[in-house]
């Protein structure tokens, strides 16, 4: 296999694999949303981490559609998705501690730092997959 398809392949793994960990990491968050959505009392609240678990999706799909191709596009949308997740979580620690739930904050905290990991790995390729 010449260097370019090489490089190529080894991109669409990289991608797929980033793809399927914050598939992951949006399936956790979310459950921990939905643990704590009944003491959400804010509507307005609730309708933007929604909207951000909206926007997620669309951005999932979006990218499946490109991975294909191993294009820019699809690292672009992997950080979005990232940083999305990387809000909602900030904002769900910053709920549960208002209401003195410090072992659940804790808990949320390791997602802040997953997903500075897989931000970096991705800022990182491809010296991160040599």
């Amino acid at each position: 296999m010449n260097s370019a398809k090489k490089y190529i392949v080894n991109a669409q793994k990289f991608i797929n694999d980033k793809l399927s960990q914050s598939n992951y990491l949006y399936g956790e968050i979310f459950l921990e949303y939905r643990r704590i959505w009944l003491q959400l009392d804010n509507q307005t609240f609730i309708r933007a981490i929604e909207t951000d678990f909206d926007s997620i999706k669309v951005l999932f799909n979006n990218t499946v559609d490109k991975t294909k191709e191993a294009n820019f596009h699809s690292f672009n949308n992997i950080n979005k998705i990232l940083y999305i997740l990387y809000n909602i979580v900030i904002e769900l620690i910053s709920f549960l501690k208002s209401k003195k739930n410090y072992p659940d904050s804790h808990r949320l905290s390791l997602y802040t730092s997953i997903i500075q990991l897989l931000l970096q790995e991705i800022k990182k390729y491809p010296e991160s997959i040599l």
